[in-house]
């Protein structure tokens, strides 16, 4: 009886593998568009027609055409949301990007003409670039080798240069919280040094850069 209920559980649990592997729509379904400035490319190119009877995947609920909308930032929201209090998180990133614009704003009256144009004051651009600042190339993993554990370095995808980034940061503003200066004062200031290339968080990107290229020797023992 056992065998038949272990059997039974692991030819449900491959048909739930399988069922998983399958979408809603078919393959010919493309795509939604969520953004405007896709639908003028597509006209641009002349390509506007081809897709006007093609069959159309729903959107998310959280898709948005908002001009204030961005997916980097909205996965940052995610990263920092605590016990599903999402509109917490929400509300903390829009009060950390107003201080950070009333900082750049506050630098850019105060710096001469030419100093002007050096001066970013989107808030947004300047968390894109910060995170894009953050993001290391390489990382290292502990691969054990004839019973010796080496540490070796290993490229690592987009979408993990971009955790670490977003982890980084939050990880090190919650650690500025101990001298009691409040979550978006603490991420704005982070986010102006990273900006700049300078800060915690590019020192800790530099850090692990360097124990990679003291590591380097091991490197082929990725293949191994």
């Amino acid at each position: 009886m056992l065998s038949l209920f272990s059997k039974s559980i692991r030819i449900n649990s491959g048909l739930k593998c399988l069922i998983a592997q399958y979408s809603v729509y078919p393959p010919s379904y493309i795509e939604p568009l969520i953004k405007k400035e896709a639908l003028l490319d597509l006209e641009k190119i002349g390509a506007k027609k081809e897709y006007k009877y093609v069959p159309v995947k729903a959107a998310y609920g959280d898709h948005t055409n908002s001009l204030f909308d961005d997916p980097v930032l909205n996965k940052f929201i995610c990263v920092i949301t605590e016990e599903g209090r999402k509109e917490k998180a929400r509300s903390l990133m829009t009060q950390t990007l107003e201080l950070v614009k009333i900082t750049q704003l506050k630098k850019y009256y105060s710096a001469s003409n030419e100093e002007k144009k050096n001066i970013e004051c989107d808030p947004l651009k300047i968390f894109v670039a910060a995170v894009e600042n953050c993001k290391p190339i390489l990382d290292i993993r502990p691969l054990q080798r004839g019973g010796v554990t080496y540490q070796v370095p290993v490229p690592i995808s987009q979408y993990r240069q971009r955790h670490l980034a977003m982890k980084w940061l939050m990880l090190t503003a919650i650690e500025r919280d101990k001298k009691n200066i409040r979550f978006h004062e603490q991420m704005a200031k982070e986010l102006l040094d990273a900006y700049y290339n300078t800060g915690r968080v590019i020192r800790k990107k530099q850090e692990l850069h360097k124990q990679c290229e003291a590591n380097k020797s091991y490197a082929h023992y990725r293949w191994g």
